[in-house]
């Protein structure tokens, strides 16, 4: 009774009694009622919890591994946090069944993470985008559009985000494979402010260029950036 009322109302001061009733599930092998009862508490749901699920052993008469009862039992009722999310996908992962991932992030079982969109990013560059997305990592979405090639989609991010990135690593990294769009990037982050002053330095933008022997690139880049023809950058 008293479970069932601190659940419910969300009761301050009740950690003692779900602690003791997941102990006694626990120790007398029901491990679903223990996972129910970490369901319930919020100071239950730890990676020490896990931890004590995988050091379980299985049951005698057979039948799924204690942590796959206790992540199977949440599912069905709540949402996994970021340590319990984690630990679910990476070995579902290592399998290479992304799309039970997916399936999970679509019915909002997940709590993302960038170390979660990381860790599916091998498989689904696209799926770990949106876990980038979701956990708020603006470095690593952009990052995710430099691997799959999307240059256009980086300004209106940032933009819509009001996120100021790097832009010179940005540029820096895509150079080496795609010199054509890092000439787009570089127009891009090269707009200039209402004062008319460029969001990125030109002369750094320019040295990034000579880095990689990149001259008729350079050469692109300079003919729009320059159609000002202000006196301060005449030495470019």
């Amino acid at each position: 009774m008293a479970i069932k009322v601190a659940s419910r109302y969300g009761l301050p001061g009740a950690d003692d009694i779900f602690i003791a009733q997941f102990n006694q599930c626990i120790a007398s092998g029901d491990y679903a009622s223990a996972a129910r009862t970490a369901a319930q508490a919020p100071s239950l749901r730890t990676t020490e919890t896990i931890n004590k699920f995988k050091q379980l052993p299985p049951p005698a008469q057979g039948g799924p591994q204690p942590i796959l009862i206790y992540f199977s039992t949440l599912l069905e009722s709540v949402r996994l946090n970021e340590a319990e999310s984690l630990e679910l996908c990476k070995p579902v992962l290592q399998q290479g069944k992304v799309a039970l991932v997916e399936g999970w992030i679509n019915n909002n079982k997940l709590t993302m993470s960038e170390e979660l969109g990381d860790a599916i990013r091998v498989q689904n560059p696209q799926l770990a985008l949106k876990a980038f997305q979701d956990s708020g990592s603006p470095d690593k979405v952009i990052q995710t559009f430099v691997e799959a090639n999307q240059f256009d989609k980086i300004v209106p991010y940032c933009q819509q985000m009001n996120h100021r990135p790097d832009f010179i690593k940005i540029l820096r990294s895509v150079i080496p494979n795609n010199s054509q769009a890092a000439v787009g990037l570089a127009k891009m982050i090269t707009v200039r402010d209402a004062q008319g002053n460029p969001k990125t330095p030109i002369d750094q933008v320019v040295q990034v260029f000579l880095e990689f022997s990149k001259v008729q690139e350079t050469t692109a880049f300079l003919l729009e950036a320059l159609k000002g023809n202000l006196a301060n950058e005449g030495h470019l």
